[in-house]
């Protein structure tokens, strides 16, 4: 399965009113401190992200840079252990480590998920 990485632009015209009661409740979000900051900024951001008229898509390939599978062996082969860290979805990281050459069928992964999140794929390791 090949992944790419999407955008999808949008746009949705606001009155001055409506803009500055939810400008208010974003600027409230963002200066919170606490744990659930992200999720407040997310949740009143979700606030105008409805009714929207879509503009158009986008999709790209991300590639691996230039000799990154290359220094990847150079480095298993002088005995160095390498790992794939990643804040991707699981799929993602499975295929950015199989592009690097990290993974062969015969291999085994291991699967790390954050603690309590709600989308289980966030956080994941490969």
């Amino acid at each position: 399965t090949q992944g790419l990485r999407t955008l999808v632009c949008a746009w949705r015209e606001l009155d001055p009113n409506e803009y500055t009661s939810w400008n208010a409740k974003y600027e409230t979000a963002a200066t919170y401190i606490g744990e659930d900051r992200d999720d407040r900024i997310a949740k009143t951001a979700e606030l105008v992200e409805d009714r929207m008229d879509c503009v158009g898509f986008t999709a790209i390939e991300d590639k691996l840079q230039d000799g990154v599978p290359e220094t990847i062996e150079l480095l298993l082969r002088a005995g160095i252990k390498v790992w794939v860290i990643t804040g991707d979805k699981l799929e993602t990281a499975i295929n950015i480590a199989t592009s690097a050459g990290l993974l062969h069928c015969s291999q085994k992964e291991a699967e790390s998920v954050g603690e309590d999140d709600e989308d289980e794929d966030e956080e994941q390791s490969v």
